[in-house]
């Protein structure tokens, strides 16, 4: 009897230590893991915003060449804001 005691106890220190390890690091993960996709949010976020501005500079570089009169530029600046690759 004595022996199962021991061997008992043991299993279970063994399971409390692997636990007393295993769970800060679990929630330090789960924590980790909310940040990045926060980071990731808001890099796309950015991305979207920093697009939309060269879409906006493009068509005021159309603008300001079709105004001044200069249509071969305003025409290379037209082509680059409708063939532009979307990211």
């Amino acid at each position: 009897m004595n022996r199962k005691l021991c061997l008992i106890v043991g299993a279970v220190l063994v399971v409390a230590a692997f636990l007393l390890g295993f769970v800060p690091q679990y929630l330090k993960s789960r924590d980790r893991d909310s940040q990045l996709s926060a980071v990731r949010q808001q890099l796309d976020s950015e991305r979207e915003k920093s697009q939309m501005d060269e879409l906006a500079l493009l068509s005021g570089h159309v603008y300001l060449e079709a105004d001044i009169k200069n249509y071969g530029l305003a025409s290379q600046y037209s082509s680059n804001y409708l063939t532009r690759p979307e990211l």
